[in-house]
């Protein structure tokens, strides 16, 4: 009986490490799994910085580049009436209106 004792405690301690030895390995494995997705973030996260990054010095050039155009207006000599609507839009064709025309609108005819 004591021998059977002895051999029983002994499976169970190969048994509980064993155990300890797989969770161990589940707990690596586990590890392992969230190093690779960590990993993962950090790529997209430095993709997504790489990407403000150019977008930053696009707006960047945008910015010089109207600043320029500014100065240059603001520098340059404008010449009279440039800013009147006519100017800006194209000038509107000449509407004129006959007698004839103003008395049929008033229901004078």
């Amino acid at each position: 009986a004591q021998a059977n004792l002895e051999g029983l405690a002994k499976e169970k301690d190969e048994l509980t490490s064993q155990l300890g030895e797989a969770k161990s390995d589940d707990k690596e494995a586990q590890l392992k799994g969230e190093n690779e997705s960590l990993k993962a973030q950090i790529v997209q996260k430095d993709e997504w910085m790489a990407t403000a990054q150019a977008n930053l010095e696009g707006l960047a050039k945008e910015k010089e580049d109207l600043a320029a155009k500014l100065a240059e207006a603001e520098t340059s000599p404008q010449p009279s009436g440039s800013n009147d609507a006519a100017s800006l839009f194209g000038a509107p064709p000449s509407a004129t209106v006959s007698d004839e025309e103003v008395a049929q609108l008033k229901g004078e005819n």
